[in-house]
């Protein structure tokens, strides 16, 4: 690549954003806000405006970048310090001192490593596109952000894939929500209920970012109708209960212990918002696209996310309790969306009557992760660090132990 002399001070400032993701926690979609070099030089690549492209295609196309790096220790050394995989510390010291270990290099070695993967996706950033024009789209829309991440998924999976004309069928196995689950962690914990040892309380928590405005949650008692409403775009969570469950006896638990957090990571501020159930004249009006359901055998919840947390620094937090019969046999967690999933635990320590089961395990996540269970078979760990898609997640099954 020929510089000249202001071609010099933009490659310059370019290294200096690319290395400033590093810091902390590593790169998160809330950096790339004042990361705006970075933001000309994608759009530029996409030939789209700046003003079109939205920071989760950016983040998703800088991802892609990466992938294309050469040379596997540069390359896990940048993705060690952006937290990508390998260590999920939250200081860019302890992840080189992690990666230290590992590779046998010097912290000093691996930050070297570092600067030169940063200087080739600098170097890759600022050249013109190497990857072949877009193919045509069968998707007719004149919406910016939808033409984005059309233009974005053909050009990121344009090196891996030949796509030709099916670029709308990759968009559709991505779902229909235009913001992904971002750093998210999920956590699924089985505990006891209050109704006895024949129940026990379904628990799961999430972290993550994304742009929402309000946040909707679907509840059904069948698997066929949450796959069904899930797949509308309409709802960002699905409470599938036991089938037959009494919405009226149901609903009021699952309000009062549905709890939604939104947390300000530049102020270090909190704030917790509650659901409240969508009235039945509303939910028919909701759901009268959807002709394969009754708008009677399903209930919805929802809560309006206020404008000032509608930003990429904000971390939103969910929490989900509800009761299921034991004898179901059966815990399901699945990613509502597109979503990039860092870590999956499930903990079955307190499950009733625990010593009397046998649990297995069944990911369907797309793709092959290294998780386990702990000495005690009571908590299972999933460090993915990976794009999921809307219908992958995991089954926890159990059964009565056999006498031996």
């Amino acid at each position: 690549m020929n510089k000249t002399g202001s071609t010099i001070e933009l490659f310059d400032e370019l290294q200096k954003e690319l290395r400033l993701l590093r810091k902390g926690s590593g790169l998160a979609l809330w950096k790339l806000d004042s990361a705006s070099l970075l933001r000309q030089m994608i759009a530029r690549r996409l030939d789209i405006p700046q003003t079109e492209l939205a920071s989760t295609q950016l983040y998703g196309y800088l991802l892609h970048e990466i992938n294309e790096l050469t040379g596997s220790e540069l390359k896990r050394a940048l993705k060690c310090a952006y937290a990508l995989e390998e260590s999920t510390a939250s200081s860019l010291t302890r992840r080189r001192a992690d990666l230290s270990l590992q590779m046998e290099r010097h912290p000093d070695t691996l930050k070297a490593y570092e600067n030169q993967a940063i200087d080739e996706l600098a170097h890759r950033l600022m050249e013109s596109p190497s990857l072949p024009p877009p193919a045509p789209i069968a998707i007719s829309t004149d919406k910016p952000l939808e033409q984005a991440l059309q233009r974005t998924v053909v050009e990121g999976l344009g090196g891996l894939y030949e796509l030709g004309t099916h670029a709308s069928e990759v968009l559709r196995v991505f779902g229909k929500s235009r913001q992904p689950y971002l750093d998210a962690r999920v956590e699924c914990s089985l505990l006891p209920s209050k109704r006895g040892s024949d129940w026990y309380v379904y628990r799961y928590r999430y972290t993550f970012r994304s742009l929402k405005t309000t946040f909707r949650i679907g509840v059904v008692t069948s698997t066929q109708d949450s796959s069904i409403l899930m797949a509308t775009g309409l709802f960002d969570e699905m409470i599938q209960l036991n089938e037959g469950a009494d919405f009226e006896r149901e609903l009021p638990g699952i309000i009062g212990n549905c709890r939604f957090v939104v947390r300000d990571m530049e102020t270090d501020s909190h704030q917790s918002l509650w659901f409240a159930e969508v009235d039945a004249p509303r939910r028919r009006e909701l759901l009268g696209s959807v002709w394969q359901i009754d708008a009677d055998t399903c209930r919805v919840i929802e809560l309006q996310i206020p404008v000032a947390e509608q930003t990429v620094s904000t971390l939103y937090e969910l929490r989900v309790d509800y009761d299921l019969r034991v004898d179901e046999h059966y815990a399901y967690w699945g990613t509502p969306g597109l979503m990039y999933l860092t870590t999956l635990t499930i903990d079955i320590s307190q499950f009733p009557r625990r010593d009397t089961w046998q649990f297995f395990l069944k990911p369907f996540l797309g793709t092959t992760f290294t998780g386990s269970f702990d000495p005690g078979g009571n908590r299972f760990s999933l460090p993915a660090n990976n794009w999921i898609t809307a219908g992958q997640g995991v089954v926890l099954i159990w059964q009565e132990k056999q006498p031996s």
